[in-house]
């Protein structure tokens, strides 16, 4: 379930819906979507960012957007 207006109040010290949405860009490094509602957030997603930050999640699934394209310079050397 999406956390509720209060609790990403509660969460963030934020009241304003785009001062929330920046605060977990902010702190834990991921643009939410959001609505007319706010942020776009489960409870479940918000403990595993948190997690994820503190270094506790381990073994997550790495997603797309984690990983990093591999270039590769026109001698060989992949950066």
């Amino acid at each position: 379930m999406r956390l509720s207006p209060q609790q990403l109040i509660d969460i963030t010290g934020r009241v304003r819906r785009k001062g929330q949405a920046q605060w977990f860009k902010d702190y834990l490094g991921t643009a939410v979507p959001c609505d007319e509602r706010g942020p776009i957030i489960t409870q479940a997603a918000y403990e595993d960012l948190v997690k994820k930050q503190l270094g506790v999640l381990v073994g997550a699934p790495e997603t797309p957007a984690s990983r990093k394209p591999v270039l590769i310079l026109r001698d060989g050397t992949r950066v």
